[in-house]
């Protein structure tokens, strides 16, 4: 059987899954590499963008990045290995369901997509954690000196596409899919 059958003979739930599960994907790829969560301005127009692995600057005085492994902050490790949760989530769901699509053995075994309906829901409560911990944290900890400008970035916003695609549309999908296995 070809890939092309394969998809064509799968229930409009999983087709519908894989393209959902496919833009949840990519923008938790983007969101979890790139460092622009969240971007900080100094008076002096060194502008910093922080992601979940690397502090970059944006100016001619701070074009280079820095790692952020041995950052001793609690909000920060919170974010990082939720949002690491979440991610690997939205990944092993794109996976359940190219199992489903075009492995012979996985095609009509409700029970996979009935489990993948349960860790999308815990997919999306690890990035949902990840997101509200960034987003309240980042913005106290430069409350205190006016003189710097922050605001969040779109790897941020990407996380929030991740999290609303892959726990709302793929999740609402594979039970529907899944729906006979309960």
């Amino acid at each position: 059987m070809t890939l092309r059958t394969s998809f064509m003979a799968s229930s409009l739930f999983n087709k519908l899954s894989l393209i959902f599960s496919l833009i949840a994907m990519l923008t938790a790829w983007i969101s979890f590499v790139m460092p622009a969560w969240g971007f900080t301005g100094d008076p002096d127009n060194s502008a910093r963008g922080y992601g979940l692995w690397r502090l970059c600057g944006q100016g001619a005085t701070s074009p280079g990045c820095s790692d952020l492994t041995g950052w001793n902050l609690a909000w920060y490790g919170t974010v990082q290995a939720f949002a690491t949760l979440g991610f690997l989530g939205v990944n092993l769901a794109f996976l359940l369901i190219v199992l489903q699509i075009f492995v012979d053995k996985c095609k009509g075994a409700n029970e996979v997509a009935f489990w993948n309906f349960v860790q999308c829901i815990v997919t999306a409560v690890c990035y949902l954690i990840a997101i509200i911990v960034f987003a309240a944290e980042f913005d106290s900890t430069y409350r205190a000196n006016p003189l710097i400008k922050q605001e969040l970035g779109y790897s941020w916003g990407l996380a929030i596409v991740a999290l609303v695609v892959n726990g709302i549309a793929v999740t609402i999908l594979q039970f529907m899919e899944g729906r006979s296995a309960l």
